[in-house]
């Protein structure tokens, strides 16, 4: 938690970890969307469990920021004392964004103290619904958010490139040839005004 803050203070001036939050849950219901809808390529198992494997991780980033902003300490193991341990899409979505709305609502409260139960009894929800939601989608979410800090979100600069700070993806891109060749058709012409 301390060095996904260390990074969002390096990173970023404006700090919404909360916004981050619903994004990312609007990215997770974009998945299940896609997937009942079966386009955009979500019909194929490998394509719905890789785009929800990044949206969880990626929320987890989210929260664990929003933690070390507010310092709430989240329990990772406190999922297994929920009464439920399987919910319908629909019911994980809802309850997602209930509590993202609730941690938006606080954040606006200017006098708000570290460990506020305002906090973490959100925090603590949107943490074990995802766990819990995650392990009946098949997916590990407290392994994918570990392997989404170490392999790609903790390596971005934000400050250094503000339009794509995602070394992996540049990487990827730049493995196309026809897009290769067109950045570099690009580079030469900007290259030509200097």
């Amino acid at each position: 938690m301390d060095e996904i803050g260390a990074w969002a203070d390096k990173n970023f001036t404006t700090h919404w970890p909360d916004y981050g939050i619903v994004e990312e849950i609007g990215e997770i219901v974009h998945c299940v969307l896609k997937r009942a809808q079966g386009i955009r390529g979500f019909d194929k198992d490998e394509v719905y469990a890789a785009g929800l494997k990044d949206s969880f991780a990626d929320l987890m980033i989210y929260l664990l920021h929003l933690c070390y902003k507010y310092k709430v300490a989240l329990s990772f193991d406190s999922y297994k004392t929920w009464v439920s341990d399987r919910m319908s899409d629909r019911m994980a979505i809802h309850q997602l964004l209930r509590h993202a709305g609730l941690l938006m609502e606080y954040s606006e409260i200017a006098c708000i103290s570290d460990n506020n139960p305002l906090f973490r009894v959100p925090a603590q929800a949107v943490c074990n619904i995802a766990i819990i939601w995650g392990n009946q989608l098949g997916i590990d979410v407290i392994e994918a958010t570990r392997d989404e800090w170490e392999n790609n979100v903790r390596k971005r600069d934000w400050q250094a490139n503000k339009e794509d700070a995602d070394i992996k993806a540049r990487e990827i891109k730049l493995q196309d040839p026809d897009l290769k060749a067109k950045v570099d058709e690009w580079q030469h012409k900007l290259d030509e005004l200097k």
